[in-house]
């Protein structure tokens, strides 16, 4: 890890390496907290433990990177891509245990559902995170609306999956 233990309050470790390093921090988990250098911080509870799966983290570094991409800032474009993650993450876990191949094949799904509003378990929020941003699907769809260029964002992870298939 880059900024020492993270402990039990996950929040805080977040919020402190983001402020000790000077950047946006994603800390993945069952709830994954971003955190940026200024304090500002989203807590993520889509997802499944499933997304343990080796390969997943690597999945969502292309989420984020795609979504990074398309102009948000860098905060907001982590909580995106983690929220984007879970439910990809869900709906995956909906056929049984999954691989990071299965999760890149189900987000143009994850998208069209978000972008649509459509309401999906989002689990329950960690100790702690009443002083966070919790984000819902609406959240993120209207996030994903704003981007600057949302072609960029689907012939990115329309790469990540043909990726996923080879």
């Amino acid at each position: 890890r880059l900024f020492g233990e993270v402990g039990s309050d996950r929040l805080a470790a977040a919020r402190r390496g983001a402020a000790e390093l000077g950047c946006t921090v994603l800390l993945k988990g069952d709830a994954t907290v971003v955190a940026d250098a200024e304090g500002t911080t989203f807590v993520n509870g889509t997802g499944t433990p499933w997304l343990a799966t080796a390969g997943t983290g690597d999945v969502l570094a292309g989420i984020l990177g795609a979504v990074l991409a398309t102009g948000l800032p860098a905060a907001e474009a982590a909580a995106v891509a983690a929220h984007v993650h879970g439910r990809a993450g869900q709906l995956a876990a909906e056929e049984g245990p999954l691989i990071a191949g299965d999760l890149v094949r189900r987000l143009p799904e994850t998208l069209a559902r978000l972008r649509a509003g459509e309401a999906l378990d989002v689990g329950d929020l960690p100790a702690g995170a009443a002083q966070a941003v919790f984000l819902q699907g609406d959240d993120v769809g209207h996030a994903l609306d704003r981007v600057d260029d949302a072609q960029v964002l689907q012939e990115r992870l329309a790469l990540a999956q043909r990726h996923a298939g080879d």
